[in-house]
């Protein structure tokens, strides 16, 4: 009888590998750095700069950025996501520029969200927008009389007595996704992060924050004029150290044999432009993994009240109860605090209207009123009217088909490595709320094997590449595109803390 044999050697799958190794002498640390500029208060625009220590091995991925955050004006609402509250994140190292990062990164933090290549999920990194309870418990939904909102802004102090904020934000692409993500300090000039701060029309100003019905609505434009202040950030690191210096010994001989140690993460570009059925943008890179494509109303960039999810239950006030006619998760009615107001069953869910990534389509038509009463959701009628979309580089169609919304759904699904979305509930919150059309270039990898580079590399093409639209549904004149194109960057560090880039 023949034997079968298994090498445990050469090149298999990480999940069949039964190999074990073992570094010995890990000391591990965690630090505390006060930024060198913004260390107290900050409003929009301003910037918050840390520089990191000179010697050690930090882990990027956990390095974030702790802080409390203060709002003006009743009604003011922060929006989902801390990463929303900054407008740009930078990386220099020895004043050279690593990642630039771009002048939307809250926007592009939100698609990452939908694509779970960044999941957001802490508590501390302001995952949902709240109406009558904030993150620290605080009820400002009821006032004294009749039930009736107090309109107290959502507002969180100084964030206790030693400075330490409530919320955490990630350093940009750059520290989320460097591979290793390890990195020895001492063989780099010192890394400076810049983060800057959101203009003001992040926040939503609604009209009250109990939702009863149309006069005093959640989703309801509030008084505007509302301001945040970023306060007391401090950066916590964690590193490590290694009393035998096998290791680092390695990096430096394989800096003299090879002229550099070598590093890459993934950069995320962004485009914006008007939509009228055709958005073109020229790219050179190396590797192009995906394009993420979003639309935004004309317009989401004005503080306002907040976009309603679509399939979330609505609030209904006893005095106009058809005001508000979609309790889509429960029809049990409730009392608020005074016994007097009436409310449909459900979990009510809101976001910013410059988080709503919608189909570009004519109809449904948005309105507040449109929101309020449910018709906005109603895609029954347009289902039948088509709004298909495709990707185009130098004249080649990706894919080679014009994609309806539902092939996109699952087109998206397949570039982001996903079997479902799991922060979308229904195919109307996908069409309304968190439309998004992706497209992969590079392979699916193992995230635990040995990194592949795989993506379209344009940079000899200098490629044009356009989102394209067709059918009679399309709304060409009232909305924006946004394209963000997922490029890998490599970071070479050479002898004398040399420093090249390659995107």
């Amino acid at each position: 009888m023949e034997k079968a044999s298994v090498s445990m050697s050469g090149q298999i799958p990480s999940t069949l590998s039964l190999a074990v190794s073992k570094i010995a002498g890990i000391s591990t640390n965690s630090f505390k750095i006060t930024p060198t500029t913004g260390s107290g208060s900050n409003t929009a625009g301003q910037q918050i700069r840390v520089l990191l220590p000179t010697a050690g091995f930090i882990h990027l991925p956990s390095t974030k950025l702790y802080f409390s955050v203060t709002t003006t004006v009743n009604g003011t609402r922060l929006p989902k996501f801390t990463s929303s509250l900054f407008q740009r994140v930078q990386v220099l190292c020895g004043g050279v520029t690593i990642s630039a990062g771009n002048p939307i990164h809250g926007i592009v933090e939100s698609v990452k969200n939908i694509a779970k290549d960044e999941e957001k999920c802490l508590a501390s990194e302001h995952p949902e927008m709240v109406l009558g309870l904030d993150y620290l418990g605080k009820i400002f939904d009821y006032g004294a009389t009749g039930g009736q909102a107090t309109g107290a802004p959502e507002s969180y102090s100084t964030g206790g007595a030693n400075g330490a904020g409530i919320f955490s934000v990630d350093l940009g692409d750059f520290f989320q996704s460097l591979h290793p993500n390890y990195i020895d300090l001492s063989l780099m000039g010192q890394i400076e992060v810049v983060l800057t701060v959101a203009e003001n029309s992040v926040l939503s100003s609604v009209a009250g924050t109990f939702d009863n019905g149309v006069a005093n609505s959640f989703s309801r434009d509030g008084a505007g004029g509302a301001t945040f202040t970023v306060v007391n950030p401090v950066c916590v690191a964690n590193m490590v150290s290694f009393l035998d210096s096998s290791y680092p010994m390695a990096l430096r001989q394989r800096i003299l044999d090879q002229g550099y140690v070598q590093y890459h993460f993934n950069e995320h570009i962004t485009f914006q432009q008007s939509f009228n059925g055709n958005s073109r943008f020229n790219l050179a890179a190396a590797s192009l993994n995906k394009l993420h494509t979003v639309f935004t109303l004309a317009g989401s960039l004005t503080q306002g009240g907040a976009v309603p999810i679509a399939g979330s239950a609505c609030a209904a006030g006893s005095s106009a109860p058809s005001a508000c006619s979609y309790p889509w998760n429960g029809a049990a009615t409730l009392t608020n605090g005074a016994g007097n107001v009436a409310v449909s069953g459900g979990l009510q869910k809101y976001q910013g209207k410059f988080q709503q990534f919608k189909l570009p389509a004519t109809a449904p038509a948005q309105s507040v009123a449109n929101n309020n009463d449910g018709s906005a959701f109603d895609y029954s009628a347009a289902a039948a009217l088509p709004v298909d979309l495709q990707y185009r580089i130098n004249s080649t169609q990706v894919p080679n088909m014009f994609m309806t919304p539902q092939q996109v759904c699952e087109v998206t699904k397949y570039a982001n490595g996903l079997k479902e979305f799991k922060g979308i509930n229904s195919y109307i919150e996908f069409l309304y709320n968190k439309f998004l059309m992706s497209y992969r270039f590079n392979l699916v990898t193992n995230p635990y094997d040995t990194p592949t580079i795989s993506g379209l590399d344009s940079r000899n093409a200098n490629s044009m590449i356009e989102v394209v639209s067709q059918g009679s549904n399309a709304d060409l004149s009232n909305f924006n595109s946004i394209i963000v194109a997922d490029i890998t960057k490599l970071v070479r560090v050479g002898e004398g803390k040399q420093l090249e880039t390659i995107a």
